[in-house]
Parts: structure tokens; C-alpha cells; sequence
């Protein structure tokens, strides 16, 4: 068994090289978005999942401040009188 060739084709080289050729041509003549590959798998996911959720509480947050504004201008105003 140890004796046997490692591989079936005597043009392996050719043939891998020839692959990977093709393989790394796919990858680079795709438009960007198209090629565009998220990584990190789960860990990836779980950092968007927490950044959409601060955006959420940071817009939640800035639209209930938003709504104190009016009335501190106004009272500032109204102690800027006296």
C-alpha cells in the first residue's frame, strides 16, 4: 500500500494548479458586494446582534431626551428674562 502512487493522475500538479487557478479567479473577479464574506461565524453574529440592540436603546434613549428639550429652552429662557 505504502508502494502505490499518492495519486491516481500523473498530472496532479497540473490539475491542482489548474483548480486553485479557477478557485482564486472566481474570488477575484466578483463585484465587491458579491465577494464580500462574513467572518468569524457565530462570534460575528453575536457582535451585530449587540450592535443592533445599542442602536435601539441609543435611539430610544435620544428620542426621550429629545422630548425634554422644548422645556429646558423654554425654562432657560424664562430664567434668562429674571
Amino acid at each position: 500500500m505504502l508502494s502505490q502512487p499518492s495519486f491516481l493522475d500523473d498530472n496532479h500538479e497540473e490539475i491542482f494548479d489548474k483548480k486553485l487557478e479557477s478557485f482564486l479567479l472566481f474570488i477575484f473577479n466578483q463585484p465587491l458586494d458579491k465577494a464580500y464574506r462574513r467572518g468569524f461565524g457565530q462570534w460575528r453574529c453575536n457582535l451585530e446582534k449587540r450592535y443592533k440592540k445599542y442602536q435601539k436603546v441609543r435611539r430610544l434613549a435620544n428620542t426621550f431626551a429629545n422630548g425634554f428639550k422644548k422645556p429646558i429652552r423654554a425654562l432657560k429662557h424664562l430664567f434668562k428674562r429674571y
